[in-house]
């Protein structure tokens, strides 16, 4: 895919979230958050990976949906978290949406919020790794913990630009 934003990279936090890695790609993105939700970071890492091999991005998904052995085979690798045919009805359902809006919007998601299975986790995680926004602290704790270490870093960073840039007192 082509990168998502030419001018933003999100600083690589200590907390190694799944929204780091895959920031490049919302779909990818967006999927994780879905996958997520009433499960564990370790149950998705068995899964997640397993699940972009089979399908890489969102149109891959759709044809799978269109199958009854697309289906299946969506079911088989997301079956470990439970929640299978319903997951993997989110899924197709995302994809569908996420395509559409790029094909309508010249090849980016316009308005993640309208996109099937997308709730305030998964907005906030849009808004804080694609768009580089965020209005307020995110209601997610690990996405509260990563903006709070950015809102940190930031304010380093801009102390350090001041400091560099007031005269040397001795001289």
């Amino acid at each position: 895919p082509v990168p998502v934003r030419l001018w933003w990279a999100p600083p690589l936090s200590p907390f190694g979230l799944l929204e780091e890695i895959l920031w490049q790609d919302e779909w990818k993105l967006l999927v994780s958050c879905m996958m997520l939700n009433c499960t564990t970071r370790l149950q998705v890492d068995r899964v997640l990976w397993r699940l972009f091999l089979l399908a890489p991005t969102a149109a891959d998904a759709v044809e799978l949906g269109k199958t009854p052995e697309g289906l299946e085979a969506l079911e088989r690798v997301i079956a470990p978290l439970g929640l299978h045919g319903k997951r993997t009805e989110n899924v197709v359902k995302l994809s569908a949406d996420v395509e559409a809006q790029r094909a309508a919007h010249g090849g980016r998601i316009k308005n993640v919020s309208a996109c099937h299975g997308v709730g305030v986790y998964a907005a906030d995680a849009h808004a804080l790794f694609i768009d580089g926004v965020l209005a307020g602290p995110p209601r997610d704790h690990a996405l509260r913990w990563y903006h709070a270490w950015a809102q940190e870093r930031r304010e380093r960073q801009l102390a350090a630009e001041r400091d560099a840039r007031r005269p040397d007192p001795s001289s």
